[in-house]
């Protein structure tokens, strides 16, 4: 899978995500246990836009960066092995738990791997 490709279904994922936050916020951190009252609902709703944006950014770094991608893909692959270790820590002290969780942590191990190898080739 080459480079350009990795960053578009990244940036899909990250939209998904982002739009979930945004409009089902409750639905959304409650897949993963997590109790959404007034305040968190507001906190949750700015990671929705925060998702967002480093979708559209995810998504225009191919057509910014050409030669430096390898580079971009290295940085991205620490970025989501960060997710994997936050969302790991929480989930071994059960501040978060189900199935959502682990698809989560599963796309985010899938890219750290395709961004690593994407930036060695």
């Amino acid at each position: 899978m080459g480079n350009k490709t990795l960053f578009k279904i990244q940036s899909i994922i990250f939209l998904i995500n982002g739009l979930c936050q945004l409009f089902v916020t409750k639905i959304y951190f409650e897949m993963a246990s997590i109790e959404v009252d007034t305040s968190f609902l507001a906190t949750g709703q700015c990671l929705g836009v925060i998702n967002i944006f480093l979708s559209i950014l995810t998504w225009k770094i191919v057509d910014l960066e050409g030669d430096s991608l390898p580079k971009f893909a290295r940085t991205f692959a620490i970025g989501a092995l960060m997710w994997v270790t936050a969302m790991s820590y929480h989930l071994i002290i059960g501040a978060i738990e189900g199935p959502a969780v682990f698809i989560n942590i599963a796309f985010l191990i899938v890219f750290a791997i395709l961004n690593l190898k994407a930036s060695i080739e």
